[in-house]
């Protein structure tokens, strides 16, 4: 059922397990939206499975408020945490540093965190060459699983899923754009769609 949810060998995507509150929240906006219901209908009675339906949902309405970044931006971001990375390894030497009752022992908790900005930096520098912020990759593969699901399912699902986006999302859709779109992004997207 969710198998084409999972990323290709060798990537790493964290996929959140959907809440049973997020659920309900994006049942009750399909209910309240004018027409979502009979579109969610429309698949289902095609072959689409409710609650992969939902969670492909919830999955596109997390990634809808997300944000590209540039690559000076992240680079940026990298400096900063680890100047500041920098600052905590001396702060855990600074003489008053266990009396900051930052756990049971705040000098290690201050050496822990610093290690955690290193890593961050680290990541953040690993991933700025391929930064692009017109691309919001989180937002395209959440788009791409939502429509490769229907699409396989259905055929030509583009009417229905624009109104079930536009649920998602909080913003109008078009079938024709969703169907463009597709188009121009199917192969780009291509591995993170495992097919059962």
């Amino acid at each position: 059922m969710l198998g084409r949810l999972f990323p290709a060998p060798g990537k790493i995507l964290v996929e959140k397990p959907t809440t049973p509150g997020e659920l309900a929240a994006i049942q009750y906006d399909l209910d309240d939206w004018q027409g979502a219901d009979d579109a969610m209908n429309q698949l289902i009675a095609a072959g689409c499975e409710l609650v992969t339906l939902q969670t492909l949902l919830v999955r596109l309405r997390r990634a809808s408020p997300t944000e590209g970044w540039a690559k000076a931006e992240l680079n940026r971001a990298a400096k900063l945490f680890d100047r500041g990375a920098t600052t905590l390894g001396r702060l855990k030497n600074w003489g008053e540093a266990r009396n900051l009752d930052l756990s049971e022992d705040s000098e290690q908790w201050l050496s822990e965190r610093a290690d955690d900005l290193r890593r961050l930096a680290e990541r953040l520098r690993e991933r700025a060459p391929k930064a692009d912020k017109r691309d919001n990759r989180r937002l395209g593969r959440a788009r791409a699983r939502l429509i490769d699901y229907a699409s396989q399912k259905t055929g030509q699902p583009y009417v229905p899923l624009a109104l079930l986006i536009s649920v998602a999302t909080g913003k109008p859709h078009e079938p024709d754009a969703i169907r463009k779109w597709w188009a121009l992004n199917a192969k780009k997207y291509a591995n993170v769609l495992v097919r059962d």
